[in-house]
């Protein structure tokens, strides 16, 4: 769970079965810590900054169809070799000389990217 307004994060120790009046100590509205389509995404700045200083980068489980998460590929050090494994035959017309998409499981992507 986190507050609504200043993004606190609390642990929520029984079922997701919360009131639309829950508050925490601060009268501040909880709901499910995760961002609903529309919503900016928390700390997104900082993932950009990661993201570019990355030497390697390496996405899993993701569809790369969901923004602004999936522009992260393109905040990449251009030097930086990216790898997106997912089991998808598609074409994801991704245009980025360093990417390589490793079409398989997270499971059998990982070993095949250890090699």
């Amino acid at each position: 769970m986190r507050a609504f307004n200043n993004f606190t994060v609390y642990d929520w120790p029984k079922d997701f079965d919360i009131q639309t009046d829950s508050v925490d100590e601060n009268g501040d509205t909880l709901r499910p810590h995760i961002v609903w389509f529309g919503e900016a995404v928390p700390n997104m700045g900082k993932a950009e900054k990661i993201t570019k200083e990355a030497d390697i980068l390496i996405v899993i489980g993701t569809s790369l169809q969901v923004y602004p998460a999936a522009n992260l590929l393109y905040k990449a050090n251009f030097r930086a070799p990216i790898y997106y494994i997912d089991p998808s035959d598609s074409d994801i017309g991704i245009d980025i000389k360093n990417f390589t998409h490793i079409k398989e499981t997270a499971t059998e992507g990982v070993k095949k990217l250890k090699l």
